[in-house]
């Protein structure tokens, strides 16, 4: 059995990912999961009978469990041993929840595991539509999507939609900015995309900022800018063609789970060449910026 104390500090997208990746390594693996405290979101429906065989939620916080796990876990570095019944899950230790995988722990011991991230990248391909099914959206948002989908594409079915999700906020900051573009490079993007299609394209631009309309307008494509909230932001970037952006967990998972081929903004000087779209981590084989 897992326990799952904390899936730590993360953002929505974050913690949909390490929700996922437990369940799908628990359901391929054939051991249960017991998880406390476990954060759901309103758009998502949380339900898939296999599923739903093998996770126990517990709604109560975990103190004294927690507790017990970090003294285990001093204990366990102090004497220099190996722990079977806590991972602390961190930057440096990814290894040993591959460790753990590998060598049956979850089925033969109770591990308690804490702190984000958790990954299973073989388990979640062999189970991604069971997982898919299990975070689908709910018939409201559904009936809502497609109808802002109808709206969009009115007189214009046959064009290709194509998300961008302008990310800035704090990608001014993380890693020095390395991934925080002008509207300049986000533009010529656009651009490069258009000419490269051969139906015309609708851009349907996302951003935790406001958009100016203005810098991005041509004749070459049309535009549409969402002001949803972040739950309708991600489902409607699950129903378009293609996905544009910097890396980021909330345009990546809408990549895997709507099945999305995804170009990801490495630099903004490269050109778009369709060879990179791919669906995250189902046609990718790691889990951070490639």
């Amino acid at each position: 059995m897992l326990t799952v104390l904390s899936d730590g500090n993360g953002q929505m997208c974050n913690k949909i990912l390490f929700q996922a990746n437990v369940l799908a390594s628990a359901c391929y693996r054939g051991y249960i999961v017991e998880y406390y405290a476990m954060k759901r979101y309103d758009s998502f429906c949380y339900s898939e009978p296999e599923l739903d065989k093998i996770l126990k939620v517990r709604t109560e916080e975990p103190k004294r469990r927690l507790l017990f796990a970090r003294i285990w876990r001093k204990l366990m570095l102090k004497l220099n041993v190996e722990s079977k019944k806590v991972i602390m899950v961190g930057t440096n230790h990814q290894e040993s929840i591959k460790k753990a995988l590998s060598q049956d722990m979850l089925i033969k011991h109770r591990v308690f595991l804490y702190g984000w991230p958790f990954y299973d990248l073989e388990a979640l391909r062999a189970t991604g539509d069971m997982i898919r099914t299990y975070f689908a959206p709910t018939s409201e948002m559904k009936q809502k999507i497609q109808g802002l989908l109808c709206g969009i594409k009115k007189g214009k079915e046959d064009c290709l939609l194509i998300g961008i999700h302008l990310r800035k906020g704090d990608y001014k900051e993380w890693r020095n900015g390395e991934f925080y573009y002008t509207n300049d490079i986000y533009k010529q993007y656009m651009l490069d995309i258009a000419l490269s299609m051969k139906e015309r394209c609708i851009f349907v631009m996302f951003s935790n900022e406001p958009v100016e309309t203005s810098e991005f307008i041509d004749s070459a494509y049309d535009i549409y800018v969402s002001h949803g909230t972040a739950y309708e932001d991600f489902h409607l970037m699950e129903r378009c063609d293609y996905l544009v952006g910097p890396p980021s967990s909330f345009s990546g998972l809408a990549s895997f789970f709507g099945k999305v081929p995804r170009y990801m903004m490495m630099n903004g000087t490269r050109k778009f060449d369709s060879k990179d779209l791919h669906i995250w981590l189902e046609e990718t084989n790691t889990w951070g910026d490639t």
